[in-house]
């Protein structure tokens, strides 16, 4: 009896874990550049930082709810550069971000999130052009992933 309710919960956490949604597949290679650049203290030698700040909330609970964090975390996690510092469900917020950045050339950087929504500015090479803020707010605003976004004019460099 005891094997067979084993069995049963053992088939039942099987189903159910096959029927959570995942995020978009990114190749590793995307999402080691994304989770780089949003573990530095930017702007730096090699990246730049927009002026101003995109407001983004994601369709799925689930990547608002990986990429919370405040900005004070968030600077303690880019200054200390531990991996074992990072929430576990952040992994998956990260990817989403890698998703962004392949699909529609936008490199998101973290300035803080909560439950709903995220701050983000656009980084890009220190040696290219400054970033644009309204072609990275056009392009992801049509993505069916984001359920909303916008300028944020609040924020302060």
């Amino acid at each position: 009896m005891v094997k067979a309710t084993q069995w049963l919960v053992l088939s039942a956490t099987l189903v159910l874990s096959a029927c959570v949604p995942q995020g978009p597949e990114v190749p590793s290679s995307a999402y080691d550049v994304v989770h780089a650049v949003n573990m530095e203290s930017l702007p730096n030698q090699q990246w730049q930082l927009s002026d101003g700040v995109i407001q983004l909330s994601f369709c799925r609970n689930r990547v608002n709810e990986a990429l919370m964090a405040t900005e004070a975390e968030l600077r303690r996690w880019r200054y200390a550069q531990d991996e074992s510092s990072l929430p576990k469900q952040r992994q998956e917020g990260v990817q989403h971000l890698a998703y962004l950045y392949l699909e529609h050339d936008v490199m998101l950087w973290q300035v803080w999130g909560t439950f709903s929504s995220q701050l983000y500015r656009v980084a890009a090479p220190a040696d290219a052009d400054a970033p644009s803020i309204h072609h990275a707010l056009a392009a992801l605003g049509r993505d069916p992933s984001v359920c909303y976004s916008s300028l944020d004019s609040s924020a302060q460099r």
